[in-house]
């Protein structure tokens, strides 16, 4: 049985999926307390003060224990546990959406940190999708109100990463036309956030949009005006500056890099499954700490074209140079002529001409070259392979 409890917005409790109902305000507020230390012994003074605060009177004690028995019924009494003074809520702490969301915020982060920007989108989107409001509402705990105020600013640097990451991905005007619509959104509704007027410049001056900049520019300086009372700080000034000018810099590496994926409309299920997305995870993550081994991608069911486009254009944007994915049979691997740090080929046909492609990978010009190979069934030697299996993706073999 999983539980999860969700304090971000109003209360809320799944077990497998499924909302529970809760009788009461009241029961609802308990829960809220105790999620903001899952495991560990909240003192009943502790949920009195957060609930009553000022009003509490003895009776209180009482009315307590009636709404932690009735919240138990709800959970299980092996979820909602007495101790001495107190009471604890037994989940782990992932299974508490604040605690989930700092974590997919904080890995999206350090993936933005290395210019990982496609691992970094999907980190922060599984953070906002768990959003749904203030956190830890309708209860007074000092601890609690700080830790709201630290979530609400966790969440706006999220907002924000996550479109400069759709940003640096775009690869067309029209991919910019969605990002330069959600900045402005973004803007319009937390507009003391200069950062993102910085964002929407920047993405304005990207689609050749440079006679919307001044327009922007403008009303950036009066927003800020108004809701600060400061004038555009240094990041501003200088992204307008470099759009008047047309700065080669404020390009996304996407738009300039050699890229090799089949359009990805084709894919069907396979784009979509969330094991290929957990599988992905794991493999990114292996990409950049085993650096010198090959990874095969084995499947007895997926076609190895589909997957191979599925994990390239997944992976799309933690490499510096790009992602080719390689039909061997078709020819012979291709690789752009400019030196750089980092290449991902994914591959797949026949083994002997996916092993020419490998050779073809280790002479070229790239300091960190990484390798896929994409087939159906166990590879013919694995000794200097990590192997990933779909659809079972549970680890690495």
């Amino acid at each position: 049985m999983t539980i999860q409890i969700g304090v971000l917005g109003p209360v809320r409790i799944t077990i497998n999926d499924v909302a529970l109902a809760l009788s009461s305000r009241q029961i609802g507020r308990v829960a809220t307390v105790l999620a903001g230390w899952p495991g560990e012994v909240v003192d009943s003074s502790r949920l009195i003060d957060a609930l009553w605060g000022s009003r509490s009177i003895p009776i209180t004690r009482n009315t307590l224990q009636a709404h932690v028995s009735q919240l138990r019924k709800v959970i299980g009494p092996d979820r909602l546990l007495s101790r001495a003074g107190g009471y604890v809520l037994n989940v782990a702490a992932r299974d508490i959406d604040a605690n989930a969301f700092e974590e997919a915020v904080q890995r999206g982060t350090c993936a933005v940190r290395a210019q990982r920007y496609a691992t970094g989108l999907r980190s922060f989107g599984q953070g906002l999708a768990l959003w749904r409001g203030d956190a830890f509402l309708d209860v007074d705990d000092p601890e609690l109100l700080a830790r709201r105020e630290f979530l609400d600013e966790m969440h706006a640097h999220a907002v924000e990463q996550h479109l400069e990451c759709e940003l640096e991905l775009a690869q067309d005007s029209g991919d910019m036309s969605v990002v330069i619509g959600l900045m402005r959104a973004a803007a319009a509704n937390r507009p003391e956030r200069e950062h993102r007027w910085t964002l929407l410049i920047r993405a304005l001056a990207v689609a050749d949009r440079q006679s919307e900049t001044g327009l922007v520019f403008t009303r950036a300086q009066e927003q800020l005006r108004e809701s600060c009372g400061l004038g555009p700080g240094p990041e501003l000034l200088d992204t307008y500056e470099k759009a008047l000018m047309h700065a080669a810099d404020l390009i996304p590496d996407t738009w300039k890099l050699h890229h090799n994926l089949p359009r990805a409309a084709g894919l069907g299920a396979i784009g979509a499954d969330p094991r290929v997305l957990s599988m992905i995870e794991q493999l990114s993550r292996t990409l950049f700490d085993q650096t010198s081994r090959e990874i095969w991608v084995v499947s007895d069911d997926a076609s190895p074209t589909d997957l191979a486009t599925a994990i390239g254009h997944a992976a799309r944007g933690d490499f510096r140079v790009g992602v080719h994915v390689h039909d061997a049979d078709a020819g012979d691997l291709v690789l752009p002529l400019e030196p750089s740090p980092e290449l991902l080929v994914i591959a797949h046909g026949a083994p002997e001409r996916v092993h020419a492609c490998r050779d073809a990978l280790d002479q070229g010009p790239f300091a960190t070259p990484r390798f896929v190979y994409c087939s159906r069934g166990e590879p013919t030697a694995t000794e200097h392979a990590i192997v990933f299996h779909y659809p079972a993706a549970t680890g690495v073999s």
